[in-house]
C-alpha cells in the first residue's frame, strides 16, 4: 500500500532495510500550569528521537502553541527511548505527540481507507464526489493529516481504492458524525454497487 508522508521520513532515507520504530523506556508527565489555555484544545508536537533515545528539538506542527504545549516539551525532554533502529543499527526517527490539556502522548499513524464497486458509466462522477468530499475533509476542525489519494484498478475501471492519514481514531469518529461528511459519503455511496470503508492504523512499513 502506498502511504503518503510517513513519519519514519528521517531514518528510511538513509538507507535500505526494515526501520523499528523507538520504544519508550521512561515518560515524564507534564507539570500542570496554571493558565486561562483551553484545555480542550489538541496540539501536535513533533521532534526526533535520536540515536541515543533522547527527545530532541520540538516544534508545535498542528494547533496553538500554549501553557500546555509548553509544559508537555519541558516532559518529552524527560522521556527516554530504546533507538529506532535501521538495519540493526539506532538511528534518529522522528515522531509525534498529542498534546490536550495536561495530556501528552505518542500519536499513533491512523489511516481512513475505503473500497469502492462503482456503478458502471458513473467512474467519472464518483470522481467528482470524491474530490467534493476530500474538500469537506478540509474544512473540519479536525481535518486530516496530509492529502487524501484515490486510486482505480487498471483491469477493473469500476474498482476504486482510496486512503488518507488522520491524527487519531477520535478525529476519524468526530468525521463520520458530521453531517456534512455524512451527506459526503452518502453521495459516493450511492454512485457505487458496493462500498466498504474503515480505520487503520500503520504497524509496519517498508523502507
Amino acid at each position: 500500500m502506498i502511504l503518503p508522508t510517513l513519519l519514519f521520513a528521517l531514518a528510511s532515507s538513509r538507507g535500505v532495510g526494515e526501520v523499528r520504530r523507538p520504544v519508550l523506556l521512561k515518560r515524564a508527565e507534564p507539570q500542570c500550569p496554571e493558565t486561562k489555555d483551553d484545555s480542550s484544545v489538541r496540539s501536535v508536537l513533533e521532534a526526533v528521537v535520536n540515536k541515543w533515545g533522547r527527545v530532541g528539538d520540538i516544534k508545535v506542527v498542528f494547533g496553538p502553541t500554549n501553557a500546555y504545549t509548553a509544559a508537555a516539551s519541558e516532559a518529552l525532554h524527560k522521556w527516554e527511548f530504546r533507538p529506532g533502529t535501521l538495519n540493526d543499527q539506532p538511528v534518529d526517527v522522528l515522531l509525534k505527540f498529542q498534546v490536550q490539556g495536561c495530556s501528552v502522548n505518542m500519536e499513533e499513524q491512523i489511516y481512513t481507507l475505503g473500497v469502492w464497486h462503482v456503478k458502471q458509466g458513473h467512474e467519472a462522477e464518483f470522481i467528482a464526489a470524491w474530490r467534493e468530499l476530500g474538500a469537506i475533509f478540509a474544512s473540519l476542525p479536525q481535518p486530516p493529516s496530509d492529502k487524501g489519494i484515490l486510486i482505480q484498478s487498471t483491469a477493473d475501471p469500476t474498482l476504486f481504492y482510496s486512503f488518507g492519514p488522520w491524527r487519531s481514531a477520535e478525529d476519524v469518529a468526530a468525521m463520520r458524525a458530521n453531517p456534512r461528511a455524512q451527506a459526503g459519503i452518502a453521495r459516493i455511496r450511492e454512485l457505487c454497487t458496493e462500498a466498504t470503508p474503515g480505520t487503520f492504523r500503520v504497524v509496519a512499513e517498508s523502507p
